[in-house]
């Protein structure tokens, strides 16, 4: 049993075995196995991430406005590994931001993926990732 909570600018977990969990109850402790409080760059990233998984698009100038932020010089690594998405037809990308398009919708979480930073680390197991289709 496990449960993940977005608190406050942070991912906390519970402890995963039910003796773990109820024995930081009975002592008067959370039961919090792990937790991470998110980087002003992580806040950023999700608000975008989740924009594309729940809208299929990125508005620019929202972003820009409400992290302070020029989208296209921010995100400028992340446009250059969108274009062989774009040259397929999944995304169309211009100033004004991102847009899936509904070919592209079946490969939203490729998309996303370019802009996780966290899945560009070298990791000694493999991959950080499930399949995307």
């Amino acid at each position: 049993m496990t449960g993940i909570a977005d608190v406050g600018g942070g991912y906390f977990q519970n402890a995963r075995r039910l003796v773990d969990y109820e024995r930081s109850l009975e002592e008067g402790r959370l039961p919090v196995e792990r937790g991470n409080v998110l980087s002003a760059d992580d806040l950023l990233r999700r608000h975008v991430i989740t924009s594309i998984m729940c809208n299929f698009k990125v508005d620019a100038a929202e972003v820009g406005e409400r992290f302070g932020i020029d989208f296209w010089r921010e995100f400028a690594p992340e446009r250059e590994a969108l274009a062989p998405l774009a040259a397929d037809g999944f995304v169309e990308v211009s100033e004004a931001g991102l847009r899936v398009t509904p070919h592209g919708r079946l490969f939203v979480r490729n998309v996303c993926m370019e802009f996780d930073p966290y899945l560009r680390r070298e990791s000694p197991q493999g991959p950080r990732f499930s399949r995307t289709i």
